[in-house]
């Protein structure tokens, strides 16, 4: 018997309606609806809440080929979520290092001393936002460098080196990761405001 035809016995067992059921296991009614039609494959956690409200065992509410099935498709999700995050993390971090040392930032300069009543003479120059955020003393740059460089180091190490570890580790990487973002977008609205 499948799962939406044990779900569908069990509610009607108890005598409960689809939106009661969704109700007590916090879950919409349109959801339920969709697991007794098989049009939806519930999660781990929802097939967890519903066999401990039904006090039945996992097995009998899915059966032993799809609590396997199911277990190796979320653990697959999350593993690609993880993976993709990490490798985000590498490419906005390297992307960073090396934006940061590009002289792509367009300023003028204006060349003294000038004779009375001309006007100095401008001149163009491309600096990148390591040398403007110095130039005018700032350490948004540098701490955003930095923390760009542990990331991606630390990434790394995640992705190859802590690969089967805690989500501990990979936790670090995120955390890292947020405040680098948050010290990047200071630096890049710094070097904007120096460059126009």
């Amino acid at each position: 018997m499948k799962f939406s035809d044990r779900l569908k016995e069990l509610r009607r067992k108890h005598n409960l309606t689809q939106a009661e059921l969704a109700s007590k296991l916090f879950l919409s009614r349109s959801v339920i609806a969709k697991y007794e039609s098989d049009a939806q494959k519930p999660t781990r956690e929802n097939i967890q809440k519903i066999a401990l409200f039904f006090n039945v065992d996992l097995r009998y509410l899915v059966g032993e080929d799809e609590v396997i099935g199911i277990v190796f498709d979320n653990d697959k999700i999350r593993e690609k979520t993880k993976i993709f995050l990490l490798v985000f993390s590498i490419i906005a971090s390297f992307l960073f290092i090396i934006v940061f040392f590009l002289p792509i930032f367009k300023t003028y300069e204006y060349k003294y001393p000038v004779v009375v009543g001309e006007t100095p003479e401008r001149i163009i120059t491309f600096k990148s936002s390591f040398h403007l955020l110095l130039e005018n003393n700032k350490p948004y740059g540098i701490i955003s460098f930095v923390l760009s460089v542990c990331v991606l180091i630390y990434s790394l190490l995640c992705l190859t080196v802590f690969k089967n570890k805690s989500f501990a580790y990979r936790l670090i990487a995120y955390i890292i990761l947020i405040i680098s973002l948050f010290f990047t977008f200071l630096t890049l609205a710094f070097t904007f405001g120096y460059a126009f």
